[in-house]
């Protein structure tokens, strides 16, 4: 499996959700990685 980096900022963003605009892109690269996740499984 392929190792992959999310910065803090990412999860704090997401929590506190402080900004909309980040929220929801931080909302996408999580759908994002875990549509890669399922593709990666066999």
């Amino acid at each position: 499996m392929k190792k992959k980096f999310i910065d803090t900022n990412i999860f704090l963003r997401y929590l506190t959700k402080d900004d909309p605009l980040k929220y929801d892109k931080c909302k996408m690269s999580f759908k994002k990685a875990i549509e890669d996740i399922k593709r990666e499984e066999p």
